[in-house]
């Protein structure tokens, strides 16, 4: 485990309580939180947290020590684990939410009370999808099979699919450094569903990509503009209006 520590960079951290692979973190309010990736044979290995506020440097390691989260519940299993804090100023704002790609269950972690509280499940449809996100109360994934955008809102319970075909047009204003582009872009090479707009000059539509380089991994919506004293165009990051279409015969109530 390796963390960053203020002014120093990076230092060797303490060991987690058990080995994991491929496990969900997230680092709200200073805390490194590691969900799944462990052995499901060792007691208390499936979720554990490390305080990064009060790690100290000795011998070039950082010190500190690791807990286990209080009673985890079995129904989201070990593997395929995602995790993201909840945004927002809802009933769930400053939780954690975590998922099972494989069972489909879905809890939120409160810090404060540290208690699980069962959100439910959600479908997947089929075994070979994209990387969950979620957006408010909102998780959106990509069905890789059936080349389909799916939203499930654990709030209102309710699920919808997007898909060629009787489309209807609703609008999503995004920053073009804004995480969830991640999505968008995935989005938009496999069902061809997004469309972008420049703020300050919507006739002419851009496009969401990823820059390879000092940016390796950042999303970024770019448009291509004349370069000054050359016929070439190069390609500028622009904020934009991003608009997305979906079906509206695939909204359904669960």
């Amino acid at each position: 485990m390796l963390v960053v520590l203020r002014r120093v960079g990076r230092e060797r951290g303490p060991r987690t309580l058990c080995g994991r692979e491929s496990a969900a973190t997230v680092t709200p309010h200073g805390k490194l939180y590691a969900f799944g990736g462990g052995n499901p044979d060792i007691q208390g290995c499936f979720a554990e947290f490390l305080d990064t506020t009060s790690l100290v440097e000795e011998e070039g390691k950082a010190k500190g020590e690791w807990n286990p989260l209080p009673e985890p519940p079995c129904a989201l299993g070990f593997k395929g684990i995602f995790a993201v804090v909840l945004d927002g100023s809802g009933l769930y704002a400053g939780k954690i939410l975590v998922g099972s790609k494989l069972t489909g269950a879905i809890f939120s972690f409160d810090e404060t009370d540290q208690l699980w509280t069962s959100l439910g499940s959600v479908r997947f449809h089929g075994k070979f999808f994209s990387p969950p996100i979620v957006v408010d109360t909102t998780i959106y994934w990509i069905g890789l099979v059936q080349q389909k955008l799916y939203a499930y809102d654990f709030l209102q319970q309710t699920e919808l699919s997007m898909r060629r075909g009787d489309f209807e047009i609703y609008t999503i204003m995004g920053d073009p450094y804004d995480a969830c582009l991640q999505f968008l872009t995935f989005a938009q090479l496999v069902v061809n569903a997004v469309k972008c707009f420049p703020k300050d000059d919507p006739s002419k539509p851009c496009r969401l990509t990823a820059f390879m380089g000092y940016k390796a991994g950042m999303t970024h919506i770019v448009r291509e503009v004349e370069k000054p004293g050359s016929k070439k165009k190069v390609d500028t990051p622009c904020v934009s209006e991003i608009v997305m279409e979906r079906n509206r015969s695939d909204v359904v109530d669960i």
